[in-house]
């Protein structure tokens, strides 16, 4: 029984696709790829500090001690 590739429903085929269709409706807002850098790169910032703040909590740091914590941080690491 042959199966062409083309058969199999892949995860990654949904994903492309939504991937793609972002691309393009943010196209018009972004001029080159820089743009598109620095986006990835504030989503990633974002993802870095949620999962920072989730490890906090679980060492029972009230919120205002992780928000201490976290412009702590960012305040020691201007000065460098």
């Amino acid at each position: 029984m042959d199966m062409d590739r083309s058969d199999l429903d892949s995860p990654f085929d949904d994903w492309s696709s939504n991937i793609h269709a972002v691309i393009t409706f943010l196209q018009p807002f972004f001029d080159d790829w820089r743009s598109y850098a620095s986006l990835v790169s504030a989503l990633l910032g974002v993802g870095v500090l949620i999962m920072e703040n989730q490890v906090l909590l679980r060492m029972r740091m009230g919120r205002w001690e992780i928000l201490g914590y976290i412009l702590l941080g960012t305040f020691k690491q201007q000065q460098r």
